[in-house]
């Protein structure tokens, strides 16, 4: 039977909720949980935000980070998705074109994607469904050192009704 994106969309969603509340009625494990969902023939929204971002986050983040985020990551108060894969670059980290310039003035990174080839790309359903998101872009410093690839966690949109 033929559905739309959109209604497969929200499938998914109900399918995720379901799982979630049997978890709580059952008191599964993060284990039983990741099985149960597994064996759904259905894409979810929540699938990268299970594969991607929550642990590229809990291995990455440091401690204050993890203090003040972990919790509403590991409840879904706040949904991710893992923005590296740029439409002209793939996976290759080394030819990333987001950059994260830092400002010592204001003591903060601006993070640019400055070219259509440098679109992030491949973030599924979370695109729609994310709060928040790990970027992989690279650090230049004052003079226009390049500091390679690093990780930056930043908030998409409001943590209101999704």
């Amino acid at each position: 039977m033929f559905t739309t994106r959109k209604a497969q969309y929200i499938r998914g969603k109900a399918l995720t909720n379901r799982i979630y509340g049997l978890q709580e009625v059952h008191k599964w494990s993060s284990q039983d949980v990741n099985i149960a969902l597994s064996v759904l023939d259905d894409a979810l929204p929540i699938a990268l935000h299970n594969v991607a971002f929550e642990p590229v986050f809990r291995l990455q983040a440091s401690p204050e980070l993890l203090s003040k985020y972990a919790s509403a990551i590991t409840s879904r108060a706040i949904l991710g998705c893992y923005l590296q894969t740029e439409l002209a670059h793939g996976t290759n980290v080394n030819c990333l074109e987001t950059t994260a310039t830092y400002t010592p003035e204001t003591c903060e990174f601006n993070l640019h994607s400055p070219t259509l080839t440098s679109t992030k790309w491949w973030i599924g359903a979370l695109g729609k469904t994310a709060t928040h998101g790990v970027v992989q872009a690279k650090v230049i410093l004052p003079g226009g050192k390049d500091m390679g690839p690093h990780l930056f966690f930043i908030q998409l949109r409001s943590l209101g009704k999704r």
